[in-house]
């Protein structure tokens, strides 16, 4: 063959070669925007015709798809798609108000409703979160449209994701992974911007409270404080934290716990002295529910045989039991083994839901800031954990959303 011949042949397997390459990216990119695509028309969908389950199972299987892509893709990808997807995820499903997985947004409505007529929370009207879950919805109501309360929500997880990004990923060797998967989570999307739950305002409060703690110990507790009076888990924070500052300054741990139980107890006494049995069945979980919802609480409900309130009430105080028996247990182990105070927080907050005398999937959030915090380092473990979650997150609604 001569030299005609072998540049020819050189030639045309430099031309198959780009070939194949430029099939393989556009490939690539079908994987990839096909599934955006699909997302953008069922968002739109779901605005329209926010009862409508076939448009919310699309949309949700085109999020999922997209997060996979991501979650698995190597090398770098392109910040301003992750970011274009995270905004269109949380601003597209404010414009309509789907009660498909929960009507939650609804329940806050008329809770500011309520309190708009007069009516005292815990007095008039049971209701089951702290009083700071209860008044935030006022000016929502005044305005007259629950979507913008939806939008203070998913502001809130796009706050916290922030916050991450820039403290406590800070110089992590993952840290733009992690708030990319943060950032495209779908159960995160389907919890706070969808359905238009209220747990990111307490995580937002609560993560803040933390950023603050060694550098202002007093406002570090007030935002503690009010965390609590959005919803109580955190309250399981309060001895880690205290025994973080202690270790450093007993001025300080003093400091917090009193600056806590002063807020505390200034805004919950109008309502203890309205209705001391009001407050305190909200505490407990009296006014949530007819019957105990926990994962073991339920459980240990069915296996009295009966439904009587005083079944009821046995099943409640063993899920409190059960609850301080593992702060206890966490507590333990943690200062005997030195535990840093971010790992405390994610074993606690990653467990914590299963014991509550009710459950939810998205109560399955709390945990998640500070899982991917403590163990940014492992992207296999933060992957697994991801999945897992949202494998959970999927079956939990197959199985009782139809019910």
């Amino acid at each position: 063959m001569g030299e005609l011949g072998i540049s020819r042949l050189i030639l045309n397997n430099r031309f198959k070669s780009e070939r194949f390459n430029l099939l393989k990216n556009q490939i690539n990119q079908a994987i990839l925007y096909t599934p955006l695509l699909t997302l953008l028309v069922m968002s739109f969908l779901l605005t329209f015709f926010p009862y409508n389950w076939l448009s919310f199972l699309a949309l949700y299987a085109s999020i999922i798809s997209v997060y996979a892509i991501f979650l698995f893709k190597k090398g770098s990808y392109e910040p301003w798609l992750v970011l274009f997807l995270g905004i269109v995820y949380r601003i597209v499903p404010l414009f309509s108000l789907p009660t498909l997985l929960s009507n939650d947004i609804f329940q806050y409505g008329s809770f500011g409703t309520k309190i708009l007529e007069g009516l005292i929370p815990y007095k008039s009207f049971d209701a089951p979160y702290p009083p700071l879950s209860l008044y935030v919805t006022v000016p929502f109501v005044l305005i007259g449209d629950l979507r913008f309360l939806k939008a203070l929500f998913s502001l809130c997880d796009i706050l916290i994701i922030f916050i991450v990004y820039k403290v406590f990923l800070r110089g992590a060797e993952n840290a733009n992974k992690i708030s990319m998967l943060l950032l495209l989570f779908p159960v995160s999307l389907v919890e706070y911007s969808i359905s238009g739950h209220n747990d990111s305002l307490t995580l937002l409060l609560l993560i803040v409270s933390l950023v603050l703690l060694d550098k202002s110990v007093t406002v570090s507790s007030a935002l503690m404080a009010l965390s609590v009076l959005c919803k109580i888990f955190p309250v399981v924070f309060v001895p880690f934290i205290l025994k973080h500052l202690y270790s450093n300054s007993k001025r300080s741990a003093l400091v917090f716990l009193s600056i806590l139980v002063i807020v505390l107890s200034v805004i919950s006494l109008p309502f203890v002295l309205a209705s001391w049995d009001g407050y305190i069945s909200m505490i407990i979980g009296f006014t949530r529910y007819s019957i105990p919802y926990g994962i073991f609480t339920s459980l240990f409900f069915y296996s009295l045989g009966t439904s009587s309130q005083q079944s009821i009430m046995l099943s409640l105080m063993f899920g409190i039991i059960l609850l301080i028996a593992f702060c206890a247990l966490i507590f333990t182990i943690s200062s005997r083994r030195n535990w840093p105070l971010m790992k405390s927080c994610s074993i606690s907050l990653l467990v914590l839901p299963l014991l509550l005398p009710q459950f939810h999937p998205w109560y399955l959030l709390w945990a998640l800031p500070f899982m991917t915090t403590y163990y940014s380092n492992n992207l296999k473990l933060i992957r697994g954990y991801t999945l897992l979650f949202l494998f959970f997150h999927i079956l939990y609604y197959l199985l009782f959303s139809f019910n």
